[in-house]
């Protein structure tokens, strides 16, 4: 087994903590929202979740596949979503061993800890890796993207955030485990076509405009940044939001965040501004299909949800929980 590096050892035992959090009652605190729309106990700014995951479960669609690993999975979200859409053998992996343990107990999903730049499955195991927000984290991206292209023979769908090389920079400096110290732009994985004749696909996801609007559709309070005479405008429009979130919450609801999820995608292309990104690298590039197999809403993501999980009680996530949609 290849040893971690400082920062990788480091990053784990943050993600250890994290997936051990719990509300006063009791409750698993979940990275993704896998209680639904407006349960919460879940970490906020559900739009940009909500995106990312709708564009992957459009992107598998278009993929022949029947087996899929889920890399840096935490609690399993996307991965028992993809069971339910397409019947697929699932696995879910991430650095955090207490990730893989809330992945068994929510979804009952096969999970195995293991640090993605030497994953422990063999080479082709999976038609189909898919690894969301994760990559922007790793030591060594180009390792970990080789080691998805390793155990996958289909090909890989990703995604990462879109941020300047500056502000990434600035993470790398603080030290501080589990940053965000990779950056990335729609060519940052040309080379793969370049170099190994793999099909790239790039697509801009998560429009600033749909992830402003959320706020008011979610009710999601907007912090106010300092220092104050730099950003007299955010804070501003931040106090107007405050005021009224709670109010449009409750008068739009899950039906208005289904329609802001089906805006991102022309909303990225009119402006030509976002905040992620998706690829699809294809190692058999007669997987993929420009037409999908099945079609994916958004209220398939968005009516997705589990009763409130309460860490040690295997699958009690799972009892009496709807199918998304």
């Amino acid at each position: 087994m290849t040893p971690m590096d400082t920062y990788t050892e480091e990053t784990r035992a943050w993600l250890d903590r994290r997936f051990e959090e719990t509300s006063p009652d009791g409750v698993y605190m979940a990275h993704q929202p896998i209680y639904g729309f407006d349960a919460g106990h879940c970490e906020p700014s559900l739009l940009p979740r909500y995106v990312r995951t709708l564009e992957i479960m459009r992107a598998l669609a278009q993929l022949r596949f029947g087996s899929c690993l889920d890399a840096g999975a935490a609690e399993g979200y996307k991965a028992e979503l993809a069971r339910r859409l397409f019947g697929a053998e699932v696995v879910a992996t991430d650095l955090s061993e207490n990730a893989c343990e809330r992945a068994r107990e929510i979804f009952g999903l096969a999970a195995r800890s293991g640090d993605l730049h030497a994953l422990p499955f063999e080479d082709g195991e999976f038609d189909v890796a898919l690894c969301s927000e994760t990559l922007e984290h790793v030591s060594d991206f180009r390792a970990a993207l080789s080691e998805l292209l390793r155990v996958s023979s289909t090909g890989v769908v990703i995604t990462v955030p879109h941020e300047s090389e500056d502000r990434v920079e600035e993470n790398r400096s603080s030290g501080e485990p589990h940053a965000h110290i990779n950056s990335f732009g729609l060519d940052s994985l040309d080379f793969l076509e370049r170099e190994a004749g793999l099909r790239v696909i790039a697509r801009p996801i998560v429009s600033p405009l749909t992830a402003a609007a959320s706020g008011l559709v979610e009710g999601a309070e907007r912090e106010l940044r300092e220092p104050a005479d730099r950003h007299r405008t955010w804070n501003r429009l931040a106090r107007v939001n405050n005021a009224i979130a709670p109010i449009t919450a409750r008068l739009f609801g899950a039906r208005a965040e289904s329609a802001l999820l089906e805006l991102d995608r022309p909303a990225c292309r009119r402006l030509r501004a976002h905040r992620a990104l998706l690829f699809v690298v294809l190692k058999d590039k007669a997987a993929w299909s420009e037409r999908p197999t099945r079609k994916v809403t958004a209220r398939d993501v968005v009516g997705f949800r589990v009763p409130f999980h309460y860490p040690g009680q295997t699958g009690s996530g799972l009892q009496g929980a709807p199918a998304p949609g």
